[in-house]
């Protein structure tokens, strides 16, 4: 038996736009593990409802990632996840002193413009 179409709009009911809503966020859901197993995907979802009920979907690679669960990785993982903050963090660093530096250009010049208005007002 084939599905029927529907039209997308809002539905006006909010009892059957809840359940809707709940078993279509079950399929997402669903969809959204099955790419991450099937294509070694990093995937994240989050939806808030209009209850205002935030659920989210975390790939398990990201959850590792963010140090939520870190026991279940090897030695070799460990290795390469510090590694990999490691590299992030001197990143981090290098842009920073990129923004630092600016900053301090940008106040020399300010300085030496304030500077010589200062001088250039004064009449001897």
């Amino acid at each position: 038996m084939a599905r029927g179409k529907i039209q997308i709009k809002k539905i006006e009911n909010s009892t059957n736009r809840q359940v809707t809503y709940s078993k279509r966020r079950s399929g997402l859901f669903k969809k959204a593990s099955e790419l991450s197993v099937l294509c070694d995907a990093q995937v994240s979802i989050i939806m808030i409802s209009s209850t205002r009920k935030l659920q989210e979907y975390i790939s398990p690679g990201i959850t590792q990632r963010m140090g939520e669960s870190l026991q279940d990785l090897d030695l070799t993982e460990l290795v390469a996840l510090e590694e990999n903050l490691d590299s992030s963090a001197r990143t981090i660093r290098e842009t920073k002193l990129k923004v630092i530096d600016r900053q301090i250009g940008t106040g020399k010049k300010k300085d030496s413009r304030l500077y010589a208005s200062k001088f250039s007002s004064l009449k001897y």
